[in-house]
């Protein structure tokens, strides 16, 4: 996911689908965030990687864990 942003964040954008990296980004964090319990390290990746969200996207994402 970190190389996909920073791609997405330079000037190879157009190799990078915007509503594709979008999805992967909150599924990604909804995994991190499911299995939160295992380990902080998770939980900090997950902030990581919803900061970069917010950073790309200028929101936060919804992440629905109760599926």
């Amino acid at each position: 996911m970190l190389v996909l942003s920073a791609t997405y964040m330079s000037e190879l954008r157009p190799l990078v689908d915007r509503e594709i990296l979008r999805g992967l980004l909150k599924r990604t964090i909804r995994f991190l965030m499911e299995y939160r319990h295992v380990s902080p390290t998770l939980i900090r990746n997950a902030e990581i990687l919803t900061s970069i969200h917010e950073r790309i996207f200028g929101d936060v994402p919804h992440i629905d864990l109760s599926s």
